[in-house]
Formats: structure tokens, sequence, C-alpha cells
């Protein structure tokens, strides 16, 4: 009778152990959700007249403002807004050619530059006339812009060679005497000016630097959109 007690008792003890065991084996509770909804798109920005306003239009192109040296303001014989003197000037082949009948269509750019005899000089003359052809002549050819280089004090032969080593395809005139050069400025080389097609100065730079470059395409390009009312002088 006494081992079927403590039987009876040993079965309970383990039922209520295995009971409060699965107890513990219970799945956490979810917790609650903190997902956000889906976001909301940004709203658009709309004019005064409650459409859907665009992209401001970027400002347009002019042509670079000329700032100068007052040393070398004073060199300069012709401005911005003169016309460029009338000359008939040889090239190098020695032919005479009136500069008015080399004018652009639309623009024309004049280099007027020279050369010494050490080999540092003609690298940086033939670096100048070749950054002129590949980018001016090369690539505004087509859109009514001539490049013209005029030398001043040097022979044709030297000339020549600058222009071949250069691989230059545009005209060069000879200012060998420099009577020319004396009605544009009293000194200072290499100068180079952006002409109208009328020959009207409308930009200059007394180097040719890389700041003369960036602004010399700058005034090409604004000249160029000027006839479409895409641009404004300054």
């Amino acid at each position: 009778m006494r081992n079927a007690l403590w039987w009876n008792l040993a079965i309970g003890a383990l039922l209520l152990t295995a009971v409060a065991g699965c107890r513990g084996c219970q799945e956490p509770a979810e917790p609650e959700s903190s997902a956000v909804g889906p976001e909301q798109p940004t709203p658009r920005p709309t004019n005064q007249g409650g459409e859907e306003a665009g992209q401001p239009e970027p400002e347009p192109l002019t042509v670079p403002e000329v700032r100068l040296l007052e040393q070398d303001r004073k060199t300069c014989l012709v401005y911005v807004g003169d016309q460029l003197p009338a000359v008939q000037l040889p090239d190098i082949s020695g032919k005479t050619q009136s500069l008015a009948d080399l004018y652009g269509e639309k623009l024309t750019v004049v280099l007027f530059w020279t050369v010494d005899q050490s080999q540092w000089a003609q690298a940086k003359a033939i670096a100048a006339l070749g950054d002129l052809e590949n980018e001016v002549a090369l690539p505004f050819g087509q859109k009514g812009v001539q490049a013209v280089a005029i030398n001043v004090g040097n022979p044709a032969d030297l000339v020549a060679q600058c222009l071949k080593d250069a691989q230059a395809t545009f005209p060069a005139l000879l200012d060998e005497d420099r009577a020319y050069f004396a009605q544009i400025a009293t000194g200072k080389l290499p100068r180079i000016y952006l002409l109208d097609a009328e020959g009207t100065i409308l930009w200059l730079d007394i180097e040719f630097s890389s700041t003369t470059r960036r602004q010399l395409l700058q005034g090409i390009q604004a000249a160029l959109a000027e006839a479409t009312g895409q641009t404004r002088r300054r």
C-alpha cells in the first residue's frame, strides 16, 4: 500500500514538472510593429499659377570684360569698340593680302606675334600657333570664324618654319618692318583680338596664357550666340 502511494506521488511530481516546462517553452509574444508607412513624395515647387516650376535657365554666355593693368592699357592704340585698321601685307609666299579680305563671315581672331632665335622662344611661339589652330581654326572654322596670324618683325623663312611646326593652316601675314603694328600698339607682344564681321574689336588681351585662351573661347561662343539673342554684351 505504501509503495503504491509513493508511485502515485512520484508520477504526480513528474507531471507537474512537465507542465511547468511546457509553459516555459511557449513562443514569446510578437512585439508591436514599429513599421512606418510608405514615404510620402516631396512636393515639387510650383509657380504662382499653381503649375509645376521648371529648372531655372542657365545664365547666358557673355563676351568677357577686358581688364588690363594701367600700363598695359596705355600701350593700346586701338581698343574695344574700335575698328582694326585696314592694311595690305604680304603672306609667307610673298603675295600681298588685304586683311579685310581674310575676315571670317561672323568673327575673326587676329594674333600678333613675334619670335627670336632662341629655341625656348620658338617653342613658345609654335605652341601658341598650335593652340590657335586646334582651339579656334578647327572647331569654329565651319561656323564662320577665321583665325589670322600677323608676325611682327621676323623674316618669312622663320615664320614659315614656325607655322609648319605648329601644323597651322590659317592665313599668316608678315609685318616685318613693324609699320602696321605701330598703328595697333606701342609695344607688348603677343596680342590677340576678337573681331566681329566688320572688323570691330569685341575683346582683346596682351598675352596668350591659359586664361587668355579660356576667355577667347568664351568670347567666340558668346558672340556666335548673340545673333540668336542668347547672350548679352558686358
